[in-house]
């Protein structure tokens, strides 16, 4: 065997490790996407699942709006006094916050958007959560939901 024949395998070789190099990182990519597409929509589907049983009970409903931040306060007769807020900035920025009397949880985070809008039977909530992982392109994610009031 001469030195130009192992020269050649040798790029042979290399060329076919590039490759597999290559679609190794394109399935790791697509995977990160997919997997935080999917940790979006839990997150996203868990609040307005913390919240829809408690709207449905809600009495005394007060929604304050504005371009960066939304407030729902309510009343149920189990609860006493409960409200859920979302804001674009502050310490708690893009965040939804469950308060029952002076506890505060928080219901889920990478939340871009949230509204409420209320009719005299039921409550729509409108949801949009975003995620810019590291590696790829941003993730988005909307739900509507429409509470009937008890």
């Amino acid at each position: 065997m001469s030195l130009v024949e192992v020269m050649v395998g040798t790029v042979i070789f290399m060329s076919m490790m590039a490759g597999a190099y290559a679609a190794f990182l394109t399935g790791n990519r697509s995977w990160s996407t997919y997997e935080n597409n999917v940790a979006l929509q839990r997150e996203a589907r868990g609040a307005i699942l913390a919240m829809v049983p408690e709207l449905r009970e809600a009495e005394s409903i007060v929604i304050t709006q504005s371009s960066g931040s939304s407030t729902i306060s309510f009343s149920t007769e189990t609860l006493g006094s409960v409200s859920y807020s979302w804001s674009n900035s502050g310490g708690n920025a893009n965040k939804i916050i469950r308060t029952v009397g002076s506890a505060t949880r928080t219901l889920a985070q990478n939340i871009s958007a949230l509204s409420f809008t209320n009719s005299s039977s039921a409550i729509l909530v409108d949801l949009t959560a975003t995620k810019t992982p590291s590696l790829g392109a941003a993730t988005s994610f909307s739900l509507k939901e429409k509470v009937a009031l008890r």
